[in-house]
């Protein structure tokens, strides 16, 4: 089954969903994730999309969290980030390296994971239900890279703002009054955390989107630039988030 089919699917399921409801039932299924401190929602990619579809009808704003081992490794040793976390309406598996370490009884697969299925079906929604995004960068050097790997991506979705931190003429409240001028339905935002977090608890209630979704690192990560360096990186970042994980549940006793 090719991506543009899937993508399909999952917004004609998340359709079907929002108009009957639905119930995930049995304490089995329903138990979320903890890895690090940090709750991750134990939730199907067409669960996932059909709340953020929800959260979209709704008159403030919701937000959602992709959970990375690179933002783990570092984000936690920042006091306070692991209950700014606790506070998002949704967090979501981002990685393999997460989704290998959650155990069994996942609903989301490793494939759709490695897909990055979750936000493919964002778009897809947004696509298919003339819902409008806005992007905001931690630099204005990856602003408008990062527009146009989203373009290319997700064809057909309708972009109506890209903007940096680097954008704030005095504090916060620029960049706010930047992204309320759009009037976008949601926010995809690639800041590295912890920063990302503050600005965002800083702002929540000024924001007039409905969605967002926070990626917790730069557009360059996300974009997955290949290099040596880059590899030698990640290899290393998996092994200490391994052994982070590790320590963290044997303290824990678990």
């Amino acid at each position: 089954m090719n991506l543009k089919v899937k993508s399909v699917i999952i917004v004609l399921r998340c359709r079907i969903m929002l108009k009957i409801g639905f119930k995930v039932v049995g304490d089995k299924m329903n138990k979320n994730i903890e890895i690090l401190g940090v709750k991750i929602d134990n939730d199907s990619v067409d669960e996932a999309v059909g709340k953020v579809a929800g959260f979209l009808e709704t008159d403030s704003l919701s937000t959602v969290g992709m959970i990375f081992a690179n933002v783990l490794v570092e984000a936690v040793k920042e006091p306070g980030w692991t209950d700014k976390m606790g506070k998002m309406d949704l967090n979501i598996i981002g990685d393999k390296e997460v989704w290998k370490v959650c155990g069994e009884d996942l609903k989301q697969s490793l494939e759709e994971v490695e897909d990055n299925s979750f936000l493919k079906g964002i778009c897809s929604y947004a696509i298919e239900h003339d819902k409008t995004v806005a992007l905001l960068t931690e630099k204005d050097s990856e602003r408008l890279v990062f527009q146009k790997h989203m373009k290319k991506q997700h064809r057909g979705l309708n972009i109506v703002g890209t903007f940096s931190l680097d954008d704030a003429t005095e504090d916060e409240d620029s960049i706010v009054n930047l992204l309320n001028a759009s009037a976008e339905d949601i926010i995809i935002a690639a800041i590295p955390s912890p920063y990302e977090e503050e600005f965002l608890m800083g702002c929540r209630q000024k924001l007039g989107a409905r969605v967002w979704i926070g990626m917790g690192q730069t557009a360059t990560s996300l974009m997955n630039v290949e290099s040596k360096a880059n590899f030698l990186g990640k290899l290393i970042e998996k092994r200490i988030f391994k052994r982070k994980v590790s320590k963290y549940q044997s303290e824990k006793g678990e």
